[in-house]
């Protein structure tokens, strides 16, 4: 270990702040302690000070400085692989990148296809930064005049029983913490239990401190969901917490769909969304890529759309391919994010392929955009293990609520709600016992093989098992509850009894929320 000379290192981090050096690389074997001493001089000359390579590479920088540096990474690049190819997958392969040169250099508004013709792009509109603002005394006006119209709206009554209700939330006790690790970190990974606000609040809290620091004009945050209905709710939540209207400072743009202005600061929208911002239709050239950079190796299947056979398609299988061999076929549409300060990936722990996607394009991003931010929200599952991928980024964990569970069953339902159900089946046999005609006909060739392995696997005593007796079983229950369990068939949902549960909750329980459970899953993500 080398000696650290205090006056030395003092006065040349002195002379650097007062050059025109944007950022000094000190290679030299400190020890822990004397980087930490660097570190508060840094601090002191309002200098931002990182250790790279586990200490090997120290930086005193005027900017802010990402967590990762590949510059500085003596391992950087000792995965890659050289691909080989035949000479007439080389040739197809530069047929690809001339097309995705040509339409790139054309118009923006097509893609060329096989066939020379032009395929309009997708209608969907970018993430463009809000309308520029020209000078910085018209920054300063906007920025004012949005802080003054938060403190008007904070004094309203409706805002003041939100927040009453927005400080029971366990991610408001850690709102001091959480803006201090923002302005502190290039990257930072939350977890949280479900309903501890982290959705709703965190974005929240970043807004609010924007524009009351006089920094609005200048705030451009964005927060993406994986579902639509996420991206449109969410929204609607928040800018009824900030007493607003959506599309004001607050609004989501999704495909076919936006609302915002030139006032939002806050734009929830669609990870895809995000990925068609940085990358335009030539993104659909990506075929068979093993990617294994983020850990857990998955695998993206996608088919040509110029003619690329399969025996080209069968190179790109090695794993542990560069990342840049991905980028060969993207063509880049803003890939730095300009205008934007913030930005929220909720829900990483659900490891789509979009949000997988997007993470490995974000950490390329970073060094290259030392101002973003970038909060990466996820529950409890892995959180430690996006925390490893961007650099050991430090993680803040927000418990969550407990609530007593009541747990009702269809008897239960039945009869609170006093809903009676009819029977599909006319063949009972007395008063106790339920009889129900086999509808063979609604059978497929899979279901009856199914119920075959169960009765000859899973309950090997299943052709001598009886009907519940449902008088005896459920006695204590009221006589339209027991018909309504004779009738009641579970290959359909009831949605008259969901309609009656509803009903019911809202004219009897207390006030809260109802979170229903139906099928429409294309219409939802």
């Amino acid at each position: 270990m080398e000696v650290l000379d205090e006056a030395e290192w003092w006065y040349k981090m002195n002379q650097m702040k007062k050059g025109q050096e944007q950022e000094m690389i000190i290679k030299r074997n400190f020890s822990r302690s004397d980087q930490q001493v660097l570190s508060d001089m840094a601090y002191e000359l309002s200098l931002y000070f990182h250790a790279y390579n586990k200490g090997k590479a120290l930086v005193v920088s005027k900017v802010p400085l990402p967590n990762y540096r590949a510059d500085l990474d003596e391992h950087h690049g000792s995965t890659q692989k050289q691909i080989q190819m035949s000479t007439e997958t080389e040739r197809r392969v530069g047929n690809l990148l001339d097309v995705s040169r040509d339409t790139k250099s054309g118009d923006d508004s097509g893609v060329a296809s096989s066939r020379g013709a032009t395929k309009p792009l997708p209608d969907v509109k970018r993430i463009d930064s809000v309308s520029t603002i020209e000078t910085d005394s018209s920054k300063e006006k906007f920025s004012a005049e949005l802080k003054k119209k938060q403190e008007n709206l904070n004094a309203s009554n409706s805002v003041k029983a939100m927040l009453s209700f927005r400080e029971k939330l366990p991610a408001f006790k850690g709102k001091a913490e959480f803006l201090k690790a923002v302005a502190q970190n290039q990257v930072l990974v939350v977890s949280g239990e479900t309903g501890c606000g982290k959705t709703t609040q965190l974005p929240q809290f970043i807004l609010e401190e924007e524009i009351s620091s006089l920094r609005g004009a200048n705030c451009n945050i964005i927060c993406t969901q994986p579902r639509r209905i996420s991206a449109i709710s969410v929204a609607a939540r928040i800018s009824s917490e900030r007493g607003e209207n959506v599309g004001e400072t607050v609004g989501y743009q999704i495909r076919l769909e936006s609302k915002r202005s030139a006032q939002t600061r806050l734009l929830f929208c669609t990870t895809g969304v995000l990925l068609r911002q940085l990358s335009s239709d030539c993104y659909s050239l990506v075929v068979f890529l093993a990617i294994s950079s983020l850990p857990g190796i998955f695998m993206v299947y996608g088919y040509p759309v110029t003619g690329v056979t399969k025996s080209f398609i069968g190179y790109f299988s090695e794993m542990h391919l560069a990342f840049v061999c991905l980028m060969m076929f993207l063509d880049v549409q803003d890939p730095y994010l300009n205008g934007v300060s913030h930005l929220l990936v909720d829900e990483i722990h659900e490891r789509g392929m979009n949000e997988d996607f997007l993470l490995i394009i974000l950490r390329d991003l970073l060094p290259r955009r030392p101002d973003l931010r970038l909060i990466l929200m996820s529950a409890t599952i892995n959180a430690d293990l996006f925390s490893k991928y961007f650099g050991n980024a430090p993680t803040i964990h927000i418990p969550g609520l407990t609530f007593p569970v009541a747990e009702l069953f269809l008897e239960d339902v039945l009869q609170k709600t006093r809903y009676n159900i009819k029977s599909e089946f006319d063949n009972y046999q007395g008063n106790s016992r339920r009889r129900r005609k086999e509808l063979d006909f609604k059978k497929d060739n899979l279901t009856a093989l199914f119920e075959a392995c169960i009765q000859r696997w899973v309950i090997p005593s299943y052709a001598a098992t009886k009907d519940v007796d449902i008088d005896s079983e459920y006695k204590n229950y009221s006589a339209s509850t027991r018909h309504s369990l004779e009738a009641w068939s579970g290959s359909q949902i009831d949605l008259g009894l969901v309609e009656a549960t509803i009903e019911h909750i809202c004219r009897h329980e207390a006030d809260g929320a109802i979170l229903v459970f139906l099928t429409g899953w294309d219409d939802i993500s």
